[in-house]
């Protein structure tokens, strides 16, 4: 998932694997909005898996604070899922991080579209301008990022093309690409943050045990627990509660709704990258 920082005047971007430098547009695409700046420690303790502050020293409940509540006991049940244990630790077979990474890649292309949808439905000029950024570095970038992060376990870009999206990647990637065209903005925000956020969560606690001694695995709890991360988080979180001021009573249930959705999901990609998984197995090809 994604990644933001910026630095002496360009931005790194994380994406589900790896550290990218790129140059955001100056100007109106660049942000000095107060809302933006004054964004708490408390709320970014919360985006980090971290958060101590309680809702009356925060002020009143958000829907960001609603929608961490309600998955961090999901994110903690993750916590023990044997792929991600075996993440933490190391001992993670590799072959099936392979499943991840090749999965992943697949995921990675639709991922691109959630962001197209996000840069024609943004409410603003510098929304616009981040998610065009995202999209056009997914596409451009990224790609061949993980095709080169893939060959530290000896995968061939062939490998990772012919690789056949596994019927989880398709029901969760459908999920995002079909909530991000048919729902409004706040939609969209539900369905893309549980992947980040649950990745913050995930990854800060990996490590507090220290790190694995497979390097490979090392960096990728590096990235995903980075402050960097948490400060990407942060944008995200600040922007869902921008849109969500005033939403109905309904709205905020069936936004729940898509976010634990996608959280569940997210469980399910371990499962499937731990057990294997084939079209085979469902009673046929797609």
């Amino acid at each position: 998932m994604l990644r933001l920082l910026r630095r002496s005047g360009f931005d790194i971007f994380f994406t589900r694997n790896l550290l990218v430098p790129y140059a955001m547009p100056q100007g109106a695409c660049v942000s000095t909005s107060p809302e933006r700046a004054s964004s708490s420690e408390a709320n970014g303790q919360l985006a980090r898996g971290e958060g101590t502050a309680t809702p009356t020293e925060r002020g009143p409940m958000s829907l960001t604070d609603d929608l961490y509540a309600a998955a961090e006991p999901l994110w903690a049940n993750q916590l023990q899922h044997p792929f991600v244990k075996g993440l933490g630790d190391g001992t993670l077979d590799e072959e099936r991080f392979k499943r991840w990474v090749l999965q992943d890649y697949r995921y990675l292309e639709e991922f691109a579209r959630v962001f197209a949808w996000a840069t024609a439905k943004a409410d603003r000029l510098e929304s616009m301008c981040w998610y065009a950024g995202v999209l056009e570095l997914t596409l451009n970038t990224e790609m061949e990022l993980h095709r080169q992060y893939a060959a530290r376990f000896n995968l061939t870009p062939a490998d990772l093309e012919a690789e056949p999206m596994w019927p989880t990647t398709r029901a969760y990637t459908d999920f995002l690409v079909r909530t991000a065209a048919d729902g409004d903005m706040l939609d969209l925000l539900a369905a893309l943050l549980p992947c980040a956020w649950g990745y913050v969560y995930l990854a800060r606690r990996m490590a507090e045990a220290g790190p694995p001694p497979d390097q490979r695995y090392s960096d990728w709890i590096t990235q995903y627990a980075s402050e960097e991360f948490a400060q990407a988080l942060d944008w995200l979180r600040i922007e869902m509660d921008r849109l969500a001021i005033g939403i109905s009573e309904d709205k905020r249930k069936r936004l729940m709704e898509i976010f634990l959705t996608s959280t569940r999901y997210e469980w399910l990609f371990w499962q499937m990258c731990w057990k294997g998984e084939s079209w085979e197995d469902q009673g046929g090809s797609p």
